[in-house]
Formats: structure tokens, C-alpha cells, sequence
């Protein structure tokens, strides 16, 4: 049930969002049909109706596909997503933040806090951890999608160094993560 308000939510933004885009596109082309009369511009724009309705149906159908696609696909009703690149997420239903690393497509990988720099994902794994993994650490490989543990928090300092890695590792939950990368002008913007 929630996932069906939130789909009519989003149906909802769409249509508001193409509504405000076309309009800003008839008044542009509207402008620059004055500016240069006998134009295409000023052709197209003498029809301002049909402008507005052609355009708002277009950006519509094309907001309505971002929604569903890696970089605008941020879950719908009890479940979330942030994408983190090479094509990963970080998810999150009912709660519960998992990962989906090579050999644990069967079974996630359950996280609490986490942070990405250079293409690797670090994560706190989580108390409800798979019994294969008695480890405190995860460090998901983003382009090989390989996942490698370390047994405490204190042996990242000894793998950055190992690995030349400069990065300030600042972990956060998913809230954290989420809200930083879908409010502003994401939130505004896009679907």
C-alpha cells in the first residue's frame, strides 16, 4: 500500500514538475519568437497551447523514465535506494541497510553505517551479519564487486596506509547518506 501512494506521489510530481518545465520552454521560445520574427522559433511559439501540452507530455515521459533508472531510482514506499556508482546501491527496506556484493546475491549483506571514496564502499556490517561473516568491516570493491572484511574498525588505518589512501573516512547511516544525496535541489528538481 505504500508503495502505491508513494508511485502516485511521483505521478503526481511529475505532472506538476512537466507543467512548471513547459511553461519555462513557451515562454523561452515565446521570447525568442519575438526577437527573431519569421523564425521557427516564432512559428512554433504562435502556437502556445500546443507548445505547452507537446512539451509537458515529452519531459513528462522522459521524468517518468529517469524515475526508473539508476541515477533517479530511489525506491518507492517502505524502500530506498542511494546509488554509489558503477552502477551499485546502497538499499534499504523496512529499516534494514544492506549491500548486494558478488557472492551474496542470495543473501545480503546486512550494514549499519557506511561511507565511499576512490570506488570502494566501507561499512560497518551489521550485529544481524551473516554467519559466514564474523568480521567488524566490508570493503566493497565498486568496479570488481568484490568484497573484502577486516576483523576491527582500527585495521582501516593499517589498509589506508597500505594503500596510499588519503581519504577522511567518515562514516554515516543510511538516513545520513540519503538525505545528503536526494534533498536540495534533487528533491525540487526531479522526480
Amino acid at each position: 500500500m505504500e508503495v502505491l501512494f508513494h508511485f502516485l506521489f511521483e505521478l503526481v510530481k511529475i505532472a506538476i514538475l512537466a507543467a512548471i518545465y513547459a511553461a519555462l520552454i513557451t515562454l523561452l521560445l515565446g521570447a525568442l519568437g519575438k526577437y527573431k520574427p519569421g523564425s521557427w522559433f516564432d512559428r512554433i511559439a504562435k502556437k502556445k497551447m500546443r507548445l505547452w501540452f507537446m512539451s509537458g507530455l515529452t519531459i513528462s515521459c522522459v521524468l517518468f523514465v529517469f524515475m526508473f533508472s539508476y541515477w533517479g531510482n530511489h525506491g518507492l514506499g517502505d524502500s530506498a535506494k542511494i546509488p554509489i556508482g558503477n552502477g551499485k546501491t546502497v538499499d534499504q527496506i523496512n529499516g534494514m541497510t544492506f549491500i548486494t556484493p558478488a557472492g551474496y546475491e542470495m543473501e545480503t549483506l546486512d550494514i549499519h553505517e557506511f561511507t565511499t571514496t576512490d570506488g570502494f564502499l566501507f561499512a560497518k556490517i551489521s550485529s544481524n551479519r551473516p554467519a559466514a561473516v564474523n568480521k567488524e568491516i566490508a570493503i566493497w570493491n565498486l568496479k570488481t564487486n568484490q568484497v573484502e572484511f577486516l576483523d576491527h574498525y582500527s585495521d582501516l588505518e593499517i589498509l589506508k596506509t597500505k594503500n596510499n589512501m588519503q581519504a577522511e573516512l567518515t562514516f554515516q547511516d543510511f538516513q545520513g547518506h540519503y538525505s545528503k544525496y536526494w534533498n536540495g535541489w534533487r528533491f525540487w528538481l526531479l522526480p
